[in-house]
């Protein structure tokens, strides 16, 4: 366990293994640091969800070797990891017969590239769709004849499957929300650091300019001059706080609760806290916090992270916000492995739209409703593709016959 994190990733895999009587240890890496910006999500053993069957094990350890020495003196047949054994830089070889799993998890292990992929003995993929795509990526371009391939197998995403777990009364009483509102949930862009700009002015209007983080006053006044010959266009003169607003209007007028998840390393200015009806950072880790306001939400507001495949799984209609001047940044990792395809997907009528940010601030507050009415005619064929299947038994049943190495391959 890398981060406290994961146990987004992790959790589906260890009820279903607890379930079944297996003996699973939890090894959580405090070789990390406490401090900085990640701190928040440093895997202390205090993290360690609770699961409905007991935790037989788990501890801690420093190092890589640790890792050897731990296999070895409990006679552990799997490991099941998000990275491979050449990311711990591992000889798979001083742990056998222990079998290494990766569970996909998003885009994040393909841009380490084929060779990284291909360091496990299965590889957990959410599908075949995910799996062509990143052959065909310049994430692939590593890719050597004289490597062997793991068993790929197409599960889905399992955290998917709490949609048929979760209970909306529970859940909105858990986070103290309105029983008898909906909910908007709106998920604020991440650091400038999670991004690779193609420039410096996208850098600069993003962080100062679009921001609802208040500058430095020297900036503040360097900006207040230069913004309006640099920033003059429509696209460009978009500001956090006028968006915030919006949705803000938007709310009151359909009788809404305006919920703004974020997460520990991204800070929120104060006028989140002056709009918002409630913020929300990971309060629990499994289940997550993200997953359970998903399931809640009516509507989700992101600008093409990730979670915009979540909340669609979570059946909550989907708008990403286009930054036109930082559109390329935010989208590179879907149009990596996805070309342009994934635009039509996440702007297909009735699961979700793309609307630019101008036009959101303009049109949003007064829309109607019914014009971001989730309709499950396309839900099915968006699984399909993303993610396998709707049905959690081909994820059980698959982790079954590893379990009993009694499978074969998919690809």
């Amino acid at each position: 366990m890398d981060r406290n994190l994961y146990y987004r990733h992790f959790g589906p895999f260890i009820e279903h293994l607890l379930k079944k009587k297996h003996n699973v240890h939890l090894l959580h890496d405090y070789s990390h640091s406490r401090t900085g910006m990640k701190s928040g999500y440093f895997p202390a053993l205090f993290s360690v969800p609770q699961f409905e069957n007991n935790i037989p094990f788990f501890g801690l350890y420093f190092s890589n070797r640790a890792i050897i020495e731990f296999v070895r003196s409990n006679k552990i047949e799997f490991i099941f990891s998000l990275n491979s054994y050449y990311h711990y830089q591992l000889d798979i070889r001083e742990i056998k017969p222990c079998k290494w799993v990766v569970l996909q998890h998003w885009a994040d292990n393909y841009v380490y590239g084929f060779k990284d992929v291909c360091g496990c003995d299965y590889f957990l993929s959410y599908s075949e769709f995910w799996w062509d795509s990143f052959l065909s990526s310049k994430y692939c371009s590593d890719k050597a004849e004289n490597l062997l391939v793991p068993k790929i197998h197409h599960i889905g995403h399992p955290l998917n499957f709490l949609i048929d777990e979760l209970d909306k009364s529970t859940v909105k009483k858990k986070y103290n929300l309105d029983p008898e509102k909906g909910v908007l949930t709106y998920l604020p862009i991440g650091t400038p650091n999670a991004y690779d700009f193609e420039n410096l002015m996208q850098r600069l209007w993003l962080v100062f300019y679009y921001s609802s983080l208040p500058p430095k006053t020297l900036l503040k006044m360097a900006l207040s001059v230069i913004s309006k010959m640099i920033f003059r266009f429509s696209q460009t003169r978009v500001k956090e706080k006028s968006i915030i607003l919006a949705i803000r209007k938007f709310c009151d007028k359909n009788n809404m609760t305006f919920v703004v998840k974020s997460r520990l390393k991204t800070p929120l200015s104060e006028f989140f806290t002056q709009n918002a009806d409630i913020i929300l950072y990971d309060e629990t880790f499994y289940p997550p916090t993200i997953s359970e306001m998903l399931f809640v939400s009516d509507i989700t507001i992101s600008h093409f992270s990730m979670a915009t495949f979540e909340a669609i799984a979570m059946k909550s209609f989907t708008i990403n916000l286009n930054l036109e001047p930082v559109f390329q940044p935010f989208t590179g990792l879907l149009t990596d492995c996805f070309n342009s395809e994934w635009i039509d997907d996440f702007n297909m009528e009735g699961l979700g739209s793309i609307i630019n940010a101008d036009d959101f601030i303009k049109n949003f507050s007064d829309a109607p409703l019914n014009g971001y009415k989730f309709d499950e005619k396309k839900y099915g064929s968006f699984m399909k593709k993303y993610f396998s299947t709707t049905d959690s038994e081909v994820f059980e049943q698959t982790i079954d016959n590893i379990i009993a190495g009694n499978i074969k391959k998919d690809y």
